[in-house]
Formats: C-alpha cells, structure tokens, sequence
C-alpha cells in the first residue's frame, strides 16, 4: 500500500483504519469531542481546533447541503453560521461514516442544545417561503402584515402547487405557537407572528387588544422570542 499523505488528508476513513491507524502522527476522531470553531469556510465547513491535536482541520457538516459561495445564498449562508459558530465550542456529533469523500470529518455539531443541521435548515426553509411570498405579494407584503402572509399561503391558486398541505399546517401551527410566546406592551396577544431568523429576533406582529405593531412597540423586549424556547416547545407539541 502507498504511504497515507497525513498532513493533506488528516483523517483515516474507516477502511483506512485498518491499515494505516498506526502510522497516524496524530490521534484519529472515533467518537464525539469538544472543539473550537476557528473559521467559517462556507455554509457547510468550519474548521476547528482540538485540545488533542496541534493543527486546526475541517469538519463538513453531516446532513447539510449548504450553497457554493458563488451561487445565490451562498455568502449568507455563511455569515449566518460564522454568526452561531464562530469562536466558539461546540460538541461534535461524528456519523458513522465519520469522513466524507473529500477526506474531512463529517460530523453534526451540537450547540446550545441545537443541532446546527436542523437550526440551518429550518432558516432556510423558512426564509426562502417567506421571500417567495413578499416577491410574490410585492408592496402589500412589504408592510410585514402577517394576517395578510399567511391568508397568501393557504388562499391563491398560484400558491398551492408550491406549499403542499402538510407544509401549510405546520405553518398555521408554528404561526399559533409563536402566538402564544409574544405579549404586546399593554399585555394583549398578537393576532400573528412570523418568526424568520433562527436567532432571538423582534417579533413583526401586530396586537389584537391596543393595535400597535410589533416594530413600534415601546417596550420591545417583550416582542422577543427565544429561538431555544421555540425548539423546546415545538417538540413537546409533536409528542
């Protein structure tokens, strides 16, 4: 067999294990480790720093399929996970494969109690829904009216082919929970929500008791939501 070229490919696949893990000059991932993040590469790659090794190296994450940074969403993709990971420690989640076909580690990474392949996906999933919406209902939409967005996804025609029934539900659903999350100022209950960025962001609603929008409310921290909290209660909802 020919030499294993370590300082390139830092990681044995599993076949590779067999026959070159004792000639590895650093320790091989086989289970999940504590690391630091040093480097946003793209929407789907970081690299990382281990107490273990003396050398940062890439982990692609399991189960996310972000945009080339030249293709469109690819810098935002981006800079939303240099916003979650960047410089800071995450557990590693190795797969069973553990290295993908480009020789770097392939792992989910858990942060703050969220897995940042779900949190990543369900940003996108909403923020395209949300978009191809507002494009579709131009200035109307421009206004933020959240009645009006979600009356737009179960009412034209055109939009039907594009959200099946089960994905309108689980917005209604979403649209209901967050409702219960967001008081107004003068404590009265929005009449609806939509919560677009995975982050503790101000909610854009507006209250069924006084009629203030949520971008002017005077007292804003009330019309934020925790992202974690959201998470927590979705999934107690599901089960």
């Amino acid at each position: 067999m020919p030499p294993h070229d370590f300082k390139r490919f830092p990681e044995l696949s599993n076949s590779q294990m067999q026959v070159y893990y004792w000639e590895s000059p650093h320790k091989q991932i086989v289970e999940d480790i504590r690391v630091k993040v040093v480097k946003v590469t793209d929407g789907d790659t970081v690299r990382v720093e281990w107490d273990e090794r003396d050398f940062n190296f890439p982990v692609r994450i399991f189960n996310l399929a972000a945009p080339e940074l030249d293709e469109r969403g690819g810098k935002e993709s981006q800079s939303w996970l240099e916003d979650q990971l960047l410089g800071e420690e995450v557990d590693l989640i190795i797969s069973e494969t553990r290295v993908e076909k480009w020789g770097r580690l392939l792992a989910d990474i858990f942060h703050r109690g969220v897995l940042i392949s779900d949190e990543s996906v369900e940003r996108q999933r909403i923020e395209g829904m949300i978009h191809t919406i507002l494009c579709m209902m131009d200035g109307v939409a421009n206004h933020c009216d959240p009645d009006t967005i979600i009356q737009a996804i179960d009412g034209p025609e055109m939009l039907h082919d594009m959200f099946h029934a089960e994905e309108r539900k689980r917005n209604e659903e979403r649209r209901l929970l967050l409702g219960e999350l967001v008081k107004c100022h003068c404590g009265g209950t929005p009449k609806a929500i939509v919560y677009i960025l995975s982050k503790p962001q101000y909610g854009c609603f507006e209250c069924s008791d006084c009629g203030v929008r949520g971008d002017e409310c005077d007292n804003e921290q009330k019309a934020t939501i925790s992202w974690n909290k959201k998470q927590r209660i979705l999934k107690n909802k599901k089960t």
